[in-house]
């Protein structure tokens, strides 16, 4: 039996489309994103790449995605540095990581992809890599000066970490440093990966807009200062959208259970209730999900709930809540590209980089009751 057609022509596609449509690590989209491109099923796609596979021209790393092998296509060589080995080590950079995980390897939620986006480029440009825990307190970032000062550390990846004294301390310890998941303290010459809060915010009031909501609430975590991009973007979400909303639509509230059945019964006891809210993270939006099952609320019939995930979590899971998702292993891979790029060129100035994220239907934002 000849294959169906449909398929024919996506691995035609694919063979002609790949070099170009993989990043600069030689990775490819994800199977759904590339499904989407074509405008042909995700099984058609993966069927089709299995036959790129055998062919050697792509290698398919399970949990990490699809990438380009050594192989000439139409002239072009392509390079997958993830899947080749590495070169001796030449350089050492530091991770300051949150707390560990199984095995004593750094991990805590978001992060575990983080680390690994590290860990994955670091060794495609035979780099090594040393690993401090970072648990918040000055006696952690003092046990790292102490090893920074003893070794021939030439850069630091600061994973997550809030405080800007502290930023400051390592910051003149090293000589490049890159923040990931926050900004840099003004004046500490570091650079930074950071989600692109406020974008992202924008963009998930303007997909709510569109599904036709015009009451859209947001609720924030309680000290709103340690990220105050996300209620910014919220704000000139509602602007470009043309809405106005009332000042008790946005909330402040604690991460717990029992601050979100508050926050949620609070919200749907007002006169008028909103038909959208917003979470500022995914836990959150988690919390107010169940809420929402324990008070009987309808979502996404009568209360749709949008929050912040993670790329490619949120794709393996398509019952979870809808959010707007980052890829936070690239956020990882990138951190170490820069790093590579002030070893290269020093001297360079600090940049500060916003990585997009893009939104997820999931199960629980839908158009209002009464519209389609």
């Amino acid at each position: 039996m000849r294959p169906p057609k449909q398929f024919q022509a996506t691995l035609a596609w694919l063979r002609e489309q790949v070099p170009a449509l993989a990043d600069e690590l030689g990775q490819l989209p994800t199977e759904r994103h590339l499904s989407k491109m074509r405008k042909a099923s995700v099984t058609t796609v993966r069927k089709a790449l299995s036959v790129l596979e055998r062919e050697g021209m792509v290698a398919r790393c399970h949990g990490k995605g699809t990438f380009l092998r050594h192989a000439t296509v139409n002239g072009t060589a392509a390079l997958a540095k993830r899947v080749e080995p590495a070169a001796p080590a030449a350089r050492t950079i530091s991770v300051l990581a949150h707390e560990a995980g199984p095995g004593g390897y750094p991990k805590r939620g978001i992060y575990q992809d983080v680390y690994r986006g590290i860990f994955n480029e670091a060794t495609a440009r035979g780099i090594a890599l040393s690993v401090s825990l970072y648990t918040g307190s000055e006696r952690s970032v003092d046990r790292f000066l102490s090893v920074a000062a003893n070794s021939k550390i030439e850069g630091c990846i600061l994973v997550g970490m809030a405080d800007e004294a502290m930023q400051r301390r390592v910051a003149a310890a090293v000589p490049a440093g890159v923040v990931v998941d926050h900004w840099p303290a003004p004046g500490s010459n570091l650079d930074s990966v950071e989600t692109d809060s406020q974008g992202d915010t924008r963009e998930a009031v303007r997909v709510l807009a569109h599904l036709g909501h015009t009451h859209i609430a947001f609720v924030d975590r309680a000290r709103s200062e340690l990220n105050p991009d996300r209620r910014a973007g919220y704000e000139e979400g509602l602007k470009e959208a043309g809405l106005e909303v009332p000042a008790t639509y946005r909330l402040n509230v604690k991460g717990s259970t029992d601050e979100a059945e508050k926050a949620l019964k609070k919200l749907m006891a007002l006169k008028e209730p909103p038909t959208a809210v917003i979470a500022y993270e995914d836990g959150l939006c988690e919390m107010l999900r169940r809420a929402a099952a324990h008070q009987k609320v309808k979502v996404p019939g009568q209360l749709s709930i949008v929050g912040f995930g993670s790329l490619p979590e949120v794709e393996a899971d398509p019952a979870r809540a809808s959010c707007m998702a980052t890829d936070f292993e690239r956020m990882g891979r990138m951190a170490v590209q820069r790093l590579s790029e002030r070893f290269s060129q020093p001297g360079q100035e600090p940049r500060r980089v916003h990585v997009p994220g893009q939104f997820f239907v999931g199960s629980t934002a839908a158009p209002p009751n009464g519209k389609h």
